[in-house]
């Protein structure tokens, strides 16, 4: 983990014993460093902490909904994506929660 400060090593022990992973933690402590303006995160204990932090946090489907607002994908782009996320990768949306976002990105039947 790539680290130069004592703020981000301090931040890193005390994330490591949250039971975070690495990935998060390197996210979490280069958005600090960066002072960025969100940290993409999905993992629920991962937002609470960096939240705790100050940081603003985004998910991945957040990121996708947003792309699609700004124009950077289209509706269709954005569904095959979460289709993507959700069959082949394992990211769990909730019946409900897919049809609000079909609903979001297409309109009503």
């Amino acid at each position: 983990m790539h680290c130069l400060n004592f703020w981000c090593k301090f931040l890193a022990q005390f994330l490591l014993t949250q039971q975070q992973s690495r990935g998060e933690l390197e996210a979490i402590i280069l958005a600090k460093e960066l002072a960025a303006d969100y940290v993409v995160l999905d993992d629920l204990l991962a937002r609470r902490k960096a939240q705790q932090l100050g940081l603003q946090v985004i998910g991945t489907v957040g990121l996708l909904l947003w792309m699609e607002k700004k124009q950077l994908l289209d509706a269709g782009q954005t569904w095959v994506k979460l289709q993507l996320l959700t069959g082949r990768h394992g990211l769990y949306l909730s019946p409900l929660l897919q049809e609000q976002i079909k609903q979001k990105l297409f309109g009503g039947h």
